[in-house]
Formats: C-alpha cells, sequence, structure tokens
C-alpha cells in the first residue's frame, strides 16, 4: 500500500514539475514579445477628412460590442476632429441588432468652435508632451479599438490605442473642457 501511494505522489510531484517547466519555458522565457498594434497609413493616404491639410487633431474610436441607445446590443463609434482654426467636430453612431436585422443610426454631428486660448493649450499640450516624436507602438486592445491622427508643425502623427494613452488622454481632456 505505501509503495503505491509513493508511486502516485511521485507521478503527481513528476506531472507537476514538467508543468511549471513547460509553463516556464513557453511562457516566460521563450514566449514571443507582443505584437504591436498596425498603423493604418490607408487610412490617411485615402480619407479626404484625414488629408485636410487644416486638421490638427482627429481621433475614431470603435467599441465592438456596446449598450446601444436603442437598447440593444451592437457597436458604437464616436469621431472627433479637431481644425486648427478652433472648429471642433463630433460625430457618433451605432449599429445594432433589431427585429429586422442589422440596423444603422447616426446621430446629429455636434459641431463647436473653441476659443483662441484653449487651443493654444492644446497646441501647447501635444508640443510638451513631445507625442509626435515617440514611439506609441503598443499591444493591441480586442474591442476597443481608436485611431488617432495628429497634423502639428508639418508632421503626421498616426497611433493606436492604447500606444501614447497619456499624452492622447491630457489632448482629449481639454477637448472635453469644451463642453
Amino acid at each position: 500500500m505505501k509503495k503505491t501511494t509513493g508511486i502516485i505522489v511521485l507521478s503527481i510531484v513528476v506531472l507537476l514539475a514538467g508543468y511549471l517547466l513547460y509553463r516556464y519555458f513557453f511562457y516566460t522565457c521563450c514566449a514571443l514579445p507582443p505584437r504591436s498594434a498596425p498603423v493604418a497609413t490607408d487610412e490617411l493616404n485615402n480619407d479626404p477628412v484625414l488629408n485636410d491639410p487644416d486638421l490638427l487633431y482627429a481621433k475614431r474610436a470603435l467599441i465592438g460590442l456596446c449598450r446601444t441607445k436603442s437598447g440593444n446590443g451592437g457597436s458604437c463609434h464616436f469621431n472627433t476632429y479637431l481644425y486648427s482654426s478652433g472648429k471642433l467636430v463630433i460625430e457618433s453612431g451605432e449599429l445594432a441588432m433589431g427585429p429586422d436585422g442589422e440596423e444603422s443610426t447616426a446621430y446629429p454631428t455636434v459641431e463647436k468652435e473653441l476659443d483662441k486660448e484653449l487651443m493654444e493649450r492644446i497646441t501647447l499640450q501635444i508640443r510638451n508632451s513631445g507625442i509626435m516624436d515617440k514611439s506609441c507602438e503598443a499591444e493591441m486592445v480586442m474591442d476597443y479599438y481608436v485611431n488617432y491622427f495628429v497634423q502639428f508643425d508639418g508632421a503626421t502623427k498616426e497611433a493606436r490605442f492604447p500606444g501614447c494613452e497619456a499624452e492622447f488622454n491630457e489632448i482629449d481632456k481639454l477637448i472635453d473642457a469644451a463642453g
């Protein structure tokens, strides 16, 4: 009886050690580095809104699964465009499953004019953050996609969430302050 119990315990210890070694080797020691979110340069090349020379900042967000205003589950999108002139354009909409299949809803576009002082604070934030020179590569988050575009001092920057998240959050806070 003791010999059988010893063999069982030894087998469990060997299996556990093997499993831990396997986990270490394949998931810790030699795991491939995370892939960064690819940058969609085709959007810059093929989109007249993004090619507008007066566009300072754009944020395009898509939530793959969200609670829509209609009450049905679906996807939601939010687009924010800020121009050097201070013009702010906010678009939003949803795609939800209804009784007759997919139903797309676009909500009214909101346009505002930001004052000169706020625009100066935003451009100062972009400059001081150093975002135009930073690498914003990060592992992609599934089901929440945000593409950022910044055109500043003759340079263009494109990044995807969560790359440079802190820097973009500070810009968004200033834009949101416009109410």
